[in-house]
């Protein structure tokens, strides 16, 4: 092999590895590249939190602030489907997200969306719980977003810009910090 290949060879059980980027051989003594392996001597497997997210506002979002003045807003969004089912009769199922958004989001959020508003959400699933008046533990999955955006006609709303990522919350929130889980759940969402 030359310098400057990008050269990858990879076979299994137990035949070598190598890899060739930039002209260099990666490599240990052996003539192998070395699974990363977790502290129980298994390979470790990558993962993803990742949701994307194209629906529409279930009720108008609710603005709090937390006890250090931290914005944080709450809202549901509804996807729906449908198919046909085996008689050929159109079936729809309407699916509910709780949504919850931090600082300088959270207030962009509030001011220029209301129910029924196309919305674009790219966040992470966060599941937290809690314990209720009556000692109860309870919990709840929700997508704490790291990007919100319009989601409409062409030039419908192009004064208004998008919320980034660049404003996404520096901290998970606590069972303080955020809502009960309670979403509406009218089966028409706009």
């Amino acid at each position: 092999m030359t310098a400057g290949e990008g050269v990858i060879q990879r076979s299994g059980q137990g035949k070598a590895h190598t890899q060739m980027l930039h002209g260099r051989i990666r490599c240990n003594g052996t003539g192998t590249i070395p699974p990363k392996i977790n502290s129980k001597g298994r390979r470790k497997m990558a993962s993803l939190n990742k949701v994307l997210l194209m629906g529409h506002l279930g009720k108008d979002p609710e603005l709090r602030y937390t006890e250090a003045g931290k914005a944080v807003c709450n809202f549901s969004v509804a996807t729906s489907g449908s198919w046909k089912d085996s008689d050929g009769n159109r079936q729809e199922k309407t699916e509910w997200h709780g949504i919850v958004v931090w600082g300088n989001q959270a207030d962009f959020v509030q001011k220029y969306f209301q129910k029924g508003s196309a919305i674009f959400v790219e966040g992470r699933l966060q599941t937290r719980g809690w314990t209720d008046d009556q000692q109860v533990r309870r919990y709840v999955t929700e997508i704490n977003a790291s990007n919100i955006q319009f989601v409409g006609k062409k030039g419908e709303q192009t004064s208004i810009p998008s919320a980034s990522a660049a404003q996404a919350p520096d901290h998970d929130p606590g069972p303080t910090e955020a809502n009960t889980g309670e979403y509406d759940d009218d089966p028409i969402p706009f």
